[in-house]
C-alpha cells in the first residue's frame, strides 16, 4: 500500500505534552536520525526521533504487510512491546499499546 497514514498518539514526557502526529508508511524508530534508512522497500520512510537512552539508535520499523499494520524490531537492546508482551514482530490493530523498551 502506498501513500498510507496512520495515526500515533502519546504523552510526551518531558512535557506532558499530547501528541498526535500522522505519518506516512512506513516508519523507522530510533534516536539517531543518521541510523534510520531513507527507504524501505523503495518507500520514502518517516523517521522518528525519540530522545531516550533506552531506545536503540534504530530500534524498530512500522509498515504494511499483506495488509495488516506491523511493528518489527530492528535487533534493539531494550525490546519492542505491544500490549505489554515482548515481541520481534507482532500485528498491530486500533487500539493496541506499543512501547519501545519495557519503560
Amino acid at each position: 500500500m502506498t501513500n498510507e497514514q496512520i495515526q500515533l498518539n502519546w504523552d510526551d514526557p518531558a512535557t506532558g505534552e499530547r501528541r498526535e502526529p500522522r505519518l506516512n508508511m512506513p516508519i523507522a524508530f530510533g534516536r539517531e536520525f543518521a541510523r534510520l534508512p531513507p527507504e524501505f522497500n523503495g518507500q520514502r520512510v518517516s523517521r522518528m526521533l525519540l530522545n531516550s537512552n533506552e531506545v536503540s539508535r534504530y530500534h524498530a520499523l512500522i509498515d504494511w504487510e499483506q495488509d495488516h499494520l506491523v511493528v518489527i524490531d530492528q535487533g534493539s537492546v531494550n525490546g519492542v512491546y505491544v500490549n505489554g508482551q515482548p515481541q520481534t514482530r507482532s500485528v498491530l490493530a486500533n487500539g493496541d499499546t506499543c512501547k519501545l523498551a519495557p519503560i
